[in-house]
């Protein structure tokens, strides 16, 4: 066992259903995401099931009794209780280890300060045998950590901690999750912070990367460079830098360099914030912007002549410059229509897949292909997958043949979380993809209730929407689509009823046993007899609250679409 090991110590399927009081309680209600830690029989479970893992595994030092990789902490007068006495809930998450490590004096019992438990408990101490694994997760990485001083920052945490105990894992980490395959400039950030750890005595540092995936940005080099600092922190990270760059890229070296630098001081300039979760998307205003990507690209162009005649070199800064192209597949994704979009207007006025952008997919396949077996993303989406995905994608932009560019009126508003591009999304002919965060609008604990104007009477037949779901993320299918049309936008007649064809259980996985989330899209398309109307009224009726199963109960359920179609 590693982290996140109370749903394995106290496993929801086997306790919960006779046992509720085993787990949080939250806004009313247990839910199976936490344990209560101030029941006395979740201690004797949890101590009792450790006793015969330990016994199992006799040569095993370190032992993790760790929280679920969740928010859902107990709520219980008891557990927020200690809450309040140590200004956290790392005050009843540290009282329980406390308990389970003085039944095991001669192992080490290790636990998170991650997300709601990172912050120190304000009087309680570890015991001598507790491991504090600290984290952090959600910390920003254009600047050092110690240059946030405030009192909710990373480092006055890490000082606090320091004080409690020298029993310090450092879990740190470099790469973008959600887009492995990304610019992600925070070289800058490696030495100071991991100088910062070694300040304040952690002793054992994990810099979570993205491994040995292959085509992850920069991968070689930040593995070496963070090999080099955890050796020796107070390296010249520049000579060293310099010298895997042209070990590695040969006469490239100083090119790719140029690269670094400038786009390392454009992050800093522009004073964004750089984060695990990120996107090339999000960032398109800063250190990523269109003009930017341009000239990074052309680094690379010249990267690659440097070193044209010799192919091994060559292919290993073509899997440099696959990052570039993939942020630049990531935008046209938002652009949508012009010389940096998806599509263009050929010369009959038709709308047709940019060949700028057909001709990069097929260089970024090429390029993985090469580099190995690419994933794009933490949760496995690998680079056949994403090039599907995008295909697909295309194979459904600017088909709307009576609904395309006209004004939607919304009955019931978008949330300002997920807003796409606004009141145009739903007839802007741009679809999304399986990632919910672009092109897709959301709904949050409502219905969506959307007018469209045709703008004339136009006759009607068809009527459909594309439905996203990502149950992980709380966002599900609506229960039914209703549409109707109408001669005044005042008076409608209901044409058609979709149900749902595809409602989730209790039973159906979240996520996949090869750790992917489980994403799908579903057609809720409505057809009747043709129809004259000038209006067309599209209402999808949500679940409102999460499921009584899911981890989101009882709170808001989403659901998200990307367009309305008309025929």
């Amino acid at each position: 066992m590693f982290v996140h090991t109370f749903q394995q110590l106290l496993p929801p399927e086997k306790y919960f259903k006779e046992h509720p009081e085993y787990y949080a309680f939250r806004n009313g209600v247990r839910v199976p995401e936490q344990p209560c830690l101030s029941n006395p029989e979740v201690l004797k479970i949890v101590t009792d099931e450790l006793r015969k893992r330990m016994k199992e595994n006799p040569e095993a030092e370190i032992w993790s009794v760790s929280q679920n990789d969740n928010v859902s902490y107990c709520e219980c007068p008891e557990c927020s209780r200690l809450d309040k006495e140590e200004g956290s809930p790392s005050g009843s998450m540290l009282n329980f280890v406390n308990k389970v490590a003085r039944e095991f004096p001669d192992k080490t019992i290790s636990t998170l300060a991650y997300e709601y438990t990172r912050k120190a408990p304000e009087h309680i101490k570890p015991e001598k045998n507790v491991n504090i694994m600290l984290c952090t997760i959600e910390c920003y990485r254009t600047n050092p950590l110690e240059s946030d001083t405030s009192a909710g920052s990373f480092t006055h945490d890490l000082i606090a901690w320091s004080k409690l105990t020298h029993n310090i894992f450092l879990w740190d980490y470099v790469v973008q999750f959600t887009n492995y395959v990304s610019p992600f400039p925070n070289f800058q950030v490696l030495q100071p912070n991991i100088q910062l750890f070694a300040k304040y005595g952690a002793k054992m540092i994990f810099e979570q990367g993205a491994g040995g995936t292959d085509g992850a940005e920069f991968n070689e080099l930040r593995c070496y460079l963070i090999s080099k600092l955890l050796w020796d922190p107070t390296i010249n990270v520049d000579s060293v830098m310099d010298d895997f760059l042209n070990g590695y890229y040969g006469k490239a070296g100083k090119y790719i360099r140029t690269y670094i630098d400038l786009m390392r001081n454009e992050l800093v300039k522009s004073g964004a914030q750089l984060w695990i979760y990120g996107s090339p998307v999000e960032s398109m205003k800063d250190y990523l912007a269109p003009e930017l990507l341009k000239k990074y690209d052309a680094i690379f162009e010249d990267a690659e002549n440097a070193v044209k005649d010799n192919q091994e070199i060559l292919e290993r800064v073509k899997i440099a410059h696959l990052p570039v192209k993939y942020a630049m597949l990531e935008q046209a994704k938002v652009v949508g229509i012009g010389e940096t979009g998806t599509f263009i207007k050929n010369s009959g006025g038709e709308y047709v897949p940019n060949p700028v952008i057909t001709n990069l997919l097929d260089e970024f396949l090429t390029g993985c292909k090469s580099a190995g077996y690419v994933f794009v993303h933490e949760k496995g989406v690998s680079a056949d997958e994403y090039i599907a995905r995008y295909n697909k994608m295309l194979s459904k932009m600017m088909k709307n043949p009576l609904g395309l560019f006209k004004p939607v009126k919304y009955i019931i508003p978008a949330s300002d979380k997920y807003p796409a591009n606004g009141d145009k999304t739903l007839t802007d002919g741009l679809r999304g993809d399986e990632d919910h965060h672009f092109n897709w609008q959301g709904f949050e604990g409502e219905d969506m209730d959307v007018i469209i104007d045709l703008q004339k009477p136009e006759t009607i037949s068809n009527v459909s929407a594309d439905f996203l779901q990502i149950a992980f993320s709380w966002i599900f299918f609506p229960e039914q689509v209703e549409v109707s049309v109408s001669d005044d936008g005042t008076n409608f007649k209901t044409v058609s009823i979709v149900k749902n064809k595809q409602p989730l259980d209790e039973n159906a996985p979240l996520i996949t046993a090869a750790h992917k989330i489980v994403t799908d899209i579903q057609t809720f398309a409505a057809e009747f007899e043709p129809v004259e109307a000038r209006y067309v009224r599209v209402k999808a009726v949500s679940i409102k609250t999460c499921p009584r199963w899911h981890p989101g109960y009882p709170f808001k359920a989403w659901i998200f679409t990307d367009e309305v179609e008309v025929y």
